[in-house]
């Protein structure tokens, strides 16, 4: 049972915040009813034509949204209720949101939830074991050099709101280390994002199954970049509950990897049933797929064949040997051309624009090293495609200059560091096995960034925040640990 709580325990600040969450609801609410009345038949013709099947029987269209939103909440407080606290749908929120760019507002709803947890903690006087991470400098860096777009750009007001809904991303960084500080959250984060990871994959799949039977391309994804002709003729690139199928590949293939890792574990250190990690290995893999991005595939390829060799060190020179055979007799019998051909004759305008993008990017450079273009004004230097910069790190030097690979430098260079300092430290098995995935999967963002733009996407900053988190654990459960006698 859990045991209830009076004003007295909650104190008078968290009474009145209580108080005003309550009123905000009961507002929109009754706003939600207001647009109803005013506006949902309206919005049914236009939705659904001027005589739509079964009319009569079909609720108006706010009204259904009200009723979602009133069944998830009522969920979202059933789970409240039964995981103990505000904590756990937190964190799952989060989780969730990193897979379901096509759920708006979830994320920030997440955040909220995290900050609400964090001042509970405080209004009951509980001790918020918080460690200011060094990467709060570089990460102040990032935000100064960003600021200096404003004194650039064409439109401030569009700016503004670009920098508000980024700083929410950043946000994560300082955020969850303060909620994530045992060995135990972080495997509550791991099985969430396996779970949203998976559900997203066969979402892709399905929208790959009901396009191919349909003849429509029924995805998330805009109808600009949501296809791609192969061989077989045009496919869809299937984003699950992402909006762009190269986003879908990257936090599918980062997951799938740390599945991987984990499931490759000696039985001693296993958290999970081999055979249903290993199963979901191949359903993150097969949702990787159906995105048809070839970055995605890469750095998927890439990663996971790093994962044998550190996991089986004593047998790496057999399993390079192994690699090294195949790869020979890929390239002797052709098969290694005909794999890359196709692979580049996929969209292949797409790759040719890409270059040309990616060499404005120098001239960007050139023109203004120091602080670069400003965050975004690439699209109005030069460039006839009216698309941002297809390469993450070249993104960095052409926008932010300078000041922006020095401040993103030290961001990678700090958080780097210190992920190896703890490897090589006497750390507990478990902490190591965690810390050596996140750098693993890392492999995913690293090799895709070559090639697409992730810069200011909640999934890189979120990852940053969690290998932090990972560290922190670490030398949190190495302090707690007596010495040996």
């Amino acid at each position: 049972m859990i045991a209830s709580r009076d004003q007295r325990e909650w104190g008078v600040f968290g009474s009145l915040l209580q108080l005003a969450v309550a009123l905000a609801l009961g507002l929109l609410m009754g706003r939600l009813v207001g647009l109803d009345a005013s506006f949902g038949f309206l919005w049914q013709r236009e939705l659904l034509g001027p005589s739509p099947p079964l009319v009569n029987d079909l609720p108006m269209v706010i009204s259904s949204l009200a009723l979602s939103l009133l069944v998830l909440l009522i969920g979202l407080l059933i789970w409240v209720r039964h995981s103990g606290g505000w904590e756990q749908p937190a964190i799952g929120l989060l989780c969730i949101s990193l897979f379901a760019d096509a759920i708006p507002g979830l994320y920030q709803l997440a955040l909220g939830l995290i900050v609400l947890v964090l001042i509970e903690r405080v209004l009951r006087g509980e001790k918020i074991d918080y460690r200011p991470s060094p990467l709060l400098i570089p990460l102040s860096m990032v935000v100064l050099v960003y600021l200096t777009t404003f004194a650039k750009t064409r439109t401030p007001g569009a700016a503004v709101a670009d920098f508000n809904f980024r700083m929410m991303f950043l946000l994560a960084v300082p955020l969850l280390p303060a909620l994530l500080n045992s060995r135990r959250q972080l495997h509550l984060v791991f099985r969430l994002m396996l779970w949203a990871g998976c559900i997203s994959a066969i979402l892709g799949i399905a929208q790959l199954v009901a396009s191919l039977s349909s003849g429509q391309l029924l995805t998330f994804g805009d109808p600009e970049f949501n296809r791609i002709s192969t061989p077989l003729g045009t496919m869809p690139r299937c984003t699950g509950l992402m909006l762009h199928p190269n986003q879908q590949s990257n936090v599918l293939g980062a997951t799938a990897i740390l599945v991987l890792w984990f499931g490759t574990a000696p039985k001693s250190r296993l958290i999970a049933s081999r055979k249903l990690m290993l199963l979901a290995f191949v359903l993150l893999s097969l949702g990787v797929f159906v995105t048809f991005s070839r970055s995605g595939w890469l750095a998927l390829a890439i990663a996971a064949a790093l994962v044998p060799l550190i996991r089986w060190r004593s047998s790496a020179f057999w399993y390079l040997s192994g690699l090294s055979l195949l790869s020979v007799f890929a390239w002797q019998t052709g098969l290694l051309e005909w794999s890359f051909n196709t692979v580049r004759e996929m969209n292949a305008s797409s790759a040719d624009f890409r270059w040309h993008i990616d060499h404005l990017a120098i001239e960007a450079f050139s023109s203004s090293p120091w602080f670069g273009l400003g965050v975004g004004g690439i699209l109005n230097f030069n460039n006839p495609y009216h698309l941002e910069i297809h390469n993450t790190y070249l993104q960095i030097l052409a926008e932010m200059g300078i000041a922006g690979v020095i401040s993103f430098g030290l961001l990678a260079g700090i958080l780097g560091m210190r992920l190896l300092s703890r490897l090589r430290a006497r750390v507990s098995v478990q902490d190591r096995e965690f810390l050596f995935a996140l750098g693993l999967a890392s492999a995913v963002l690293l090799v895709q960034n070559l090639v697409v733009m992730f810069l200011w996407v909640k999934f890189l900053w979120v990852w940053i925040a969690l290998i932090e988190c990972a560290i922190l654990v670490s030398l949190r459960e190495q302090n707690a640990t007596p010495p040996p006698a």
